[in-house]
């Protein structure tokens, strides 16, 4: 019993001693950081956690409020996980009213919306584009229904009218990643533009075609030619239900170059495909596809006949591509969908509330999660180092938590999700040490000099001392 006693005082010694020597490293790290130009002006929060003991290993600045960029898709990912479950799904579903007589459809269409940001994405063979148009083909030439009589109804219900978060920069919205969140999605709500650079430096630049089709009446092209090899330095500023706008910047020297943006409406594009798309296979729409952004939240279905559904992946499935590729989408639209639940016309703002209260439930005072989206790429968002680990410490002890790690990459040969806006590099996730030790990190700079490649660099010199 003694020699037991001993031993196991032996190991906790250790222990204390491995932690105690650990936390010094870090500390004399991180205040060398503190001193060199990279910082000046600016601040380095971090917060170490020892995953299987819940204790503090480190913490520097870690309880002041910083834009964490998209290492806050972990909170957004956990908090979908637990409130909507890793099986959920999201519905497109189909109606019809009246009959079908000699192929011809007396009556109304209804597509009624759910959320799916999936829906015409190319990351499953299921939800590509392609792959939905040609099923919906067939199900109506299935169904008998080569002509349709009535109108063609797209209902957007489940969100509200608002598509992006206030705190999204105008820089940002009109490009891939700035995309807004609708009822209806399409594409990721992406679209590519096409141009061809000229021959020298300065040269304007021409718009081969948009993939697919982008619906604006008036879109001024004032992208010029960079050097070879300066890669995309344009942007696209076009804002939601916009029918115009505008583009700057450069691509390089070279052959074709494509740059992606953002659809201003996507329901209105998968409208003008699917019109085309059904006329192509012999199917005749007697009037164009309708699309009703601005509808309230109730549907009266009397009367509806539903004849098909497409359903998205499972929500794990979804979180993967989420954290894994940074999907910012993603994270929109999961908020709503937590509001969603409530069964009222959701928004962005009572998602967040919703997100908000469940994280204070489990210990995180609302002050550390001032979010104002559900990606990270408002630069207005104010989240603490250690809000992100306390969320990564009770993911830890769910039945999801395999599942939800899955998506994190590897950044310097550790599970971390990255973080990157102007002025700020942040890092979040766990790593097991060399020794078995396991730890849930964050690690946010803010308002740093320099390049973003050499503040990460400086960043992995501080999480190499827990490997």
């Amino acid at each position: 019993m003694i020699k037991k006693i001993c031993l196991l005082l032996l190991v906790f010694g250790v222990h204390q001693l491995s932690a105690q020597t650990v936390a010094a490293k870090l500390k004399e790290s991180v205040a060398a950081l503190e001193k060199k130009a990279v910082l000046q002006g600016g601040i380095l929060s971090v917060a170490v956690q020892d995953a299987q003991t819940g204790e503090w290993v480190y913490r520097n600045h870690s309880t002041i409020g910083l834009p964490a960029a998209s290492t806050q898709k972990i909170i957004t990912a956990a908090t979908a996980y637990d409130l909507l479950g890793k099986d959920f799904r999201y519905k497109t579903t189909f109606y019809y009213t009246g009959s079908v007589a000699n192929k011809v459809l007396k009556g109304d269409m209804h597509i009624v919306a759910g959320g799916d940001p999936t829906f015409g994405s190319w990351r499953w063979t299921q939800t590509h584009k392609d792959t939905v148009i040609k099923n919906i083909i067939q199900v109506f030439l299935q169904e008998g229904i080569h002509v349709v009589e009535g109108k063609v109804h797209i209902h957007e219900t489940i969100f509200d009218y608002q598509s992006l978060p206030g705190g999204y920069t105008y820089n940002d919205m009109g490009n891939y990643y700035g995309a807004g969140s609708w009822s209806l999605n399409w594409n990721e709500n992406q679209y590519d533009l096409q141009l061809t650079p000229g021959k020298k430096t300065g040269d304007s630049t021409a718009v081969l075609n948009t993939t697919p089709s982008l619906l604006l009446n008036n879109f001024k092209n004032n992208i010029t030619t960079g050097a070879a090899g300066s890669g995309d330095q344009a942007y696209i500023y076009v804002t939601p239900y916009a029918t115009q706008g505008f583009a700057v910047g450069t691509v390089p020297a070279g052959s074709s170059f494509t740059i992606s943006g953002s659809m201003p409406y996507p329901a209105q594009v998968f409208a003008q495909t699917l019109e085309l798309s059904m006329a192509a296979n012999g199917i005749e729409l007697m009037h164009p596809v309708q699309t009703y952004p601005l509808q309230t939240y109730s549907l009266n279905k009397t009367g509806w006949k539903e004849f098909y559904t497409v359903e998205s992946p499972e929500l794990e499935k979804i979180s993967y591509w989420f954290l894994r590729k940074s999907i910012n989408l993603y994270g929109e639209v999961m908020i709503k969908s937590i509001d969603a639940q409530a069964g009222e016309q959701a928004s962005l703002k009572s998602g967040l509330n919703k997100l908000k209260a469940f994280w204070e439930g489990k210990g995180i005072a609302r002050h550390q999660l001032k979010m104002v989206d559900g990606s990270g790429l408002s630069p207005e968002n104010r989240i603490t180092a250690e809000a992100l680990v306390k969320v990564l410490q009770y993911a830890r002890k769910q039945s999801w938590y395999t599942s939800y790690l899955e998506g994190f990459p590897l950044y310097n040969n550790m599970k971390l999700k990255s973080g990157t806006i102007a002025g700020v590099k942040a890092f979040a996730g766990v790593h097991r040490s060399k020794a078995g030790k396991e730890y849930n990190i964050a690690i946010i700079a803010y308002n740093y000099n320099g390049t973003a490649n050499s503040m990460v660099q400086e960043m992995y010199k501080i999480l190499d001392l827990l490997k």
